[in-house]
């Protein structure tokens, strides 16, 4: 008699990302961060710094990302 496959009950697809169930974190880490990506490039690194951008001097204004220095960025 045959085992019964492991049923996967999330991830696997574009929509949803994929389960963390407590065991393989780096495994989880590597596919949630190309999850995150294909949703939006910049995404992981909102995760890894926190959303984060600089103000235009003297303003409340956030600098638009491609003005951003190396330091800032």
């Amino acid at each position: 008699m045959s085992k019964p496959a492991k049923f996967i009950s999330e991830g696997g697809s574009s929509n949803r990302p994929h389960l963390f169930e407590g065991n393989d974190y780096y495994y989880w880490k590597d596919k949630m961060e190309l999850f995150l990506r294909s949703q939006d490039i910049n995404m992981w690194a909102v995760v890894e710094v926190g959303d984060y951008a600089p103000l235009v001097k003297d303003s409340f204004t956030p600098k638009p990302q491609l003005e951003w220095t190396t330091q800032e960025s």
